[in-house]
């Protein structure tokens, strides 16, 4: 059982909040002027080999890279790849791509996982002058803001650091009150939201790879049969002033973009029934 930095209200949930613990890699943002293709970003132009057709929705518009994680620059962790570039992507739609009504349909975004990836430029997509630049989606279609005192360049994205970390469950996952039991709301109603505002923002939030997810307003997995294999947290964006007075990273209101995995598709690296949420 691992000891967690818990405000002193829910020391006696602590044996519990303990047990749900999960590592994790926690993910750090840089924005840069540009960036190699096959590095780890948010944003920017992606590692595309000539022989692999660029993602596209159904009827021919053109995806946008939202993440790619090189897993030669992240630590290990468990039942995640050791090496490969797995990329996210999604439409410029308003709705960041998502499928309300199933959300694990890949026609509005995209999970590619490339396991041995090709260094040589030659073999490589280097022109991306048929895409339209992120950036032109100013402030409505794409999960970012673009101050208005800034303009970004063509090829800006946003570098990834990695570290290993872990946390515990946060109050929106569907299985909290299961696993902590309800009397931890009669605490918050007693002595108010401020130390809870302290948990949340200590382990929720940010970005990160595996670990316990966070969300705004609901857990979609609670919708799942719990008959069937468990939906784990494979990517996690939050929105992120790391770039404040330039680009922040926003879902619509302050939200968090959530990706998840069944842990045998995980194994088998199958991404092709990833489930795709995002809330604010």
């Amino acid at each position: 059982m691992e000891h967690i930095d818990l405000p002193h209200e829910l020391e006696g949930f602590r044996s519990k909040l303990e047990l749900t613990v999960k590592p994790c890699i926690e993910i750090k943002t840089h924005l840069v002027q540009g960036s190699s293709l096959i590095q780890s970003k948010f944003f920017g132009f992606p590692y595309v080999p000539k022989s692999v057709p660029y993602p596209t929705t159904p009827n021919g518009e053109n995806l946008y890279l939202l993440a790619q994680i090189n897993f030669e620059e992240t630590p290990n962790l468990e039942d995640f790849p050791e090496r490969g570039i797995l990329q996210f992507y999604i439409a410029g739609d308003g709705y960041y791509g998502l499928d309300y009504e199933d959300p694990t349909n890949q026609d509005k975004f995209r999970i590619l996982y490339f396991p041995t990836p090709k260094l040589d430029e030659s073999s490589l997509v280097t022109n991306f002058d048929f895409l339209k630049t992120i950036w032109t989606y100013k402030n409505h279609f794409l999960p970012f803001w673009i101050f208005d005192s800034y303009i970004p360049c063509r090829k800006e994205c946003f570098a990834l650091s990695f570290s290993l970390n872990s946390g515990p469950i946060l109050n929106y996952d569907y299985k909290f009150d299961e696993l902590i039991g309800p009397e931890i709301w009669n605490i918050l109603s007693e002595r108010g939201e401020d130390f809870w505002t302290v948990y949340t923002e200590r382990f929720g939030q940010g970005h990160r790879l595996g670990g316990n997810p966070d969300f705004c307003q609901r857990d979609p997995r609670a919708s799942i049969s719990r008959e069937e294999e468990e939906y784990i947290l494979l990517l996690q964006i939050g929105s992120d002033g790391s770039a404040l007075e330039k680009i922040y990273i926003e879902w619509s209101d302050l939200g968090i973009g959530n990706f998840f995995i069944k842990r045998s598709d995980l194994r088998k690296l199958d991404f092709s029934k990833v489930l795709y949420n995002w809330d604010c």
